[in-house]
């Protein structure tokens, strides 16, 4: 099932999440030209302006050719079109061909292929540097490739060094079949101290290799790339650890294999300067000797994302929920952590280890007047992570802080973000910049 604007605007009705007092606006479709024809089926579906394949953009239409025309089914075929992300612009109009009715949509494709020169300094003074490479439309097919190369050096470039390569490939459907497919592959190599419950052992390196490999199959009554999908795999990792100094302590090399299952559900719509909808779903992912893993864990994670329209011009109140359990870990890692730009902001990353993570992101956006696309924002982080032995979910960390957010139009699947994030215990701000939104 994907989620149409009829829908969306029913579900609005529903009591909002820690903002009862609000609801959004109902969603009005503009005049289709020459709906006047809309009483008879659409013989014929036409595409303008698009370097994606036409088979691609049917299977994400509501209206069928050779169906009866509906206004409705259009309006959410051209929103269908839009939550790609691909394109800056859809428009629709119908036409007559003795007799016959045709639907023509326009669009306006946003630049896929990005190469991104990385040079950042995170919140905690590591500086990186390299290259990206980012297809999100791969031959007009919708599959996505990603390529990254960077070094890293901690401490504003006189602390620990280290370099990552990763390249990942994703085909949401085979040959427009219910089938999907993701592989990824990573190589680092990351001078560490071993360090765990504020004690550090020793230093070294850590030289790892991971494959992901998934197999993803869309349910029945699910034409395009939303909706819900379930999926299973397995991960291949190796870690290699050497010394300088001290001892490695409870840190361990070795080979995991492990095997993961899930589900998730995407109903989400992608409007010009915010997002509407819901994102949820769950995975289970377990080790043992059975399967040749030198370490034996079972580990869940599941989450939920919500976009609130709010009354207003582009207000949204966005929330994310995350919990996740683990019986253990692979490398003598602990499964969860808190802290850094994406989970837990106004703490250093990883500044937590635990087996338990409990984690809320609530964030409110609205759009300058004035210029649109550009946001600023209010958030904050609660969340916290626990020893099997030490579980109390009453100790949560808490953060707040503000951001801005810049909506990049031409480029795909693009938003900066900048937030400012209090840290009560340094009695300081952490900064934190990506091209890509929290959740």
């Amino acid at each position: 099932m994907r989620l149409t604007v009829r829908q969306l605007s029913v579900s609005w009705l529903l009591p909002c999440v820690l903002a009862a007092a609000f609801c959004a606006e109902s969603l009005a479709a503009d005049a289709i030209p020459g709906e006047q024809y809309c009483d008879r089926p659409v013989s014929k579906i036409l595409f303008h302006g698009n370097d994606t394949k036409r088979h691609v953009l049917l299977r994400e239409l509501f209206q069928k050719e050779g169906a009866a025309c509906s206004l409705d089914h259009v309006v959410d075929s051209v929103q269908a079109i839009l939550n790609l992300g691909l394109f800056r612009s859809a428009v629709a109009h119908f036409e007559l061909d003795d007799e016959s009715l045709e639907l023509h949509i326009t669009v306006r494709e946003k630049f896929a292929l990005l190469v991104i020169p990385r040079f950042s300094r995170t919140s905690d003074a590591e500086l990186r540097a390299g290259i990206q490479v980012r297809w999100d439309n791969v031959a007009g097919r919708l599959h996505q490739m990603k390529l990254t190369t960077e070094t890293r050096r901690a401490d504003d470039g006189d602390g620990n060094e280290g370099f990552l390569h990763r390249l990942s490939y994703n085909v949401p459907r085979f040959f427009g079949s219910d089938f999907g497919m993701g592989v990824s592959f990573s190589v680092r190599r990351q001078q560490t101290d071993f360090r765990q419950d504020e004690l550090t052992y020793g230093t070294g390196y850590d030289r790892s290799r991971v494959l992901d490999v998934i197999l993803s199959r869309w349910a029945s009554n699910t034409d395009g790339v939303a909706g819900l999908r379930y999926f299973g795999g397995f991960q291949l990792a190796s870690s290699e650890l050497s010394l300088s100094e001290g001892d490695t302590g409870p840190f361990v090399g070795g080979d995991d294999i492990n095997v993961v299952i899930g589900w998730e559900n995407t109903q989400k719509q992608v409007d010009r300067f915010r997002r509407q909808g819901q994102v949820y779903g769950a995975s289970l992912r377990f080790a043992n000797s059975e399967i040749h893993s030198d370490f034996s864990y079972t580990r869940l994670d599941a989450f939920w994302r919500q976009y609130r329209a709010l009354p207003g011009d582009n207000k949204n109140l966005n929330l994310q929920f995350r919990l996740g359990l683990s019986d253990g870990a692979p490398f003598g890692r602990r499964a969860f952590s808190v802290g850094g730009g994406e989970i837990l902001r106004g703490l250093p990353p990883a500044s937590s280890t635990g087996d338990i993570l409990t984690l809320a992101n609530i964030e409110y956006l609205s759009a300058f007047e004035a210029r649109k696309y550009w946001r600023w924002v209010l958030f904050a982080d609660i969340g916290n992570v626990y020893r099997r032995d030490r579980v109390k979910l009453h100790r949560q960390k808490v953060r707040v802080g503000f951001g801005f957010r810049r909506k990049i139009e031409s480029l795909s699947n693009t938003d900066l973000r900048l937030d400012f994030a209090w840290d009560t215990e340094a009695k300081r701000f952490r900064s934190f910049f990506s091209t890509h939104l929290t959740f």
